[in-house]
């Protein structure tokens, strides 16, 4: 079973964003060849990630921690950016409804794959 990602609270099949498939991260609906995103080239240690192939201090965008996701290098309240909650990801620090911004359901995905999705959501959120 594939996982797929919905825009909002619901899981209705015009919200769905992004679909994951063996490995694979497509944008919208389908796992067709052309909606798959291939320019994602993300580093992931200790909860740190960087954008491209080196832990440079200078290159980390998101730091990971406990269900939150921080942007930069600090795990400080003000730089949290989004909150993870089973299912949901909230933008902010709190999982208030109004603020969510994205469900994931289906198979539980790779820390490459969840920590992918959880930079598009940010991007497409103008949260990085």
């Amino acid at each position: 079973m594939a996982t797929k990602i919905y825009q909002g609270k619901y899981e209705d099949s015009s919200n769905q964003i992004y679909f994951v498939d063996n490995g694979k991260i497509f944008r919208g609906k389908y796992n067709d060849s052309s909606n798959e995103i291939r320019d994602i080239i993300l580093l992931i240690k200790d909860g740190k990630v960087y954008k491209g192939k080196y832990d440079d201090a200078s290159n980390q965008i998101m730091f990971i921690k406990d269900g939150k996701v921080y942007k930069g290098k600090y795990d400080d309240a003000s730089n949290q950016i989004m909150l993870i909650k089973d299912e949901r990801v909230y933008e902010g620090r709190y999982d208030d409804s109004s603020a969510q911004i994205a469900l994931i359901k289906g198979d539980r995905l790779s820390d490459k794959e969840f920590v992918s999705i959880l930079f598009l959501l940010a991007q497409r959120n103008n949260l990085i």
